[in-house]
């Protein structure tokens, strides 16, 4: 979240601050044109316990470069989870699908299924991880080919995709259904 400011706002009480923590969302602050000291203060403090950055600027027109920079650590951080979780043991572990998700807490969980919108969220998200010069064009090709033979060995019925998929076996998951979302 960015929270742009050309005044000094209030501070949040603690239990607000608390709670956006809890619900892992970080806020990079910006302070607009001339602030005293106050609203700087709040702004800092309030990046600072959310884990954002802080920034002054003197005029609305360096935003945009603000809101890029910060698109690209999010996109970079969301990158990761396809890096980190997709291929990368030894044997392909998850055949090159990406898992539904990652229960961080109260242990580190990985869910060894995938739907198609997972499957289609990799693929974009590996072309823009090379457009964005995070991976070399052969391991956009390596990791899109590895998808893809994955995905060519998957169960269909009448080529519709199943909506759910265990990611080592490649089985489809019951219940058997075709998602009209998906």
């Amino acid at each position: 979240m960015i929270l742009a400011s050309d005044g000094d706002p209030g501070a949040p009480t603690q239990s607000t601050i608390n709670a956006i923590k809890q619900g892992g969302i970080t806020v990079t602050t910006v302070a607009v044109g001339a602030h005293g000291p106050a609203g700087s203060t709040t702004l800092q403090n309030i990046a600072t316990q959310t884990g954002g950055k802080y920034y002054i600027v003197n005029n609305a027109k360096a935003l945009p470069k603000i809101f890029q920079r910060e698109a690209r650590r999010v996109a970079r951080k969301s990158w990761r989870y396809f890096e980190e979780f997709v291929g990368t043991s030894e044997d392909g572990g998850d055949r090159w699908l990406a898992p539904d998700n990652f229960q961080e807490d109260p242990k580190g969980v990985l869910a060894h299924r995938t739907s198609p919108t997972n499957l289609g969220l990799l693929l974009l998200s590996t072309l823009s991880a090379y457009d964005l010069g995070y991976i070399t064009l052969p391991e956009l090709v390596t990791r899109i080919d590895r998808t893809l033979s994955s995905m060519e060995g998957l169960e269909r019925y009448n080529g519709h995709f199943y909506n759910w998929y265990d990611t080592i076996s490649g089985k489809h998951l019951p219940p058997e259904y075709i998602s009209t979302v998906d």
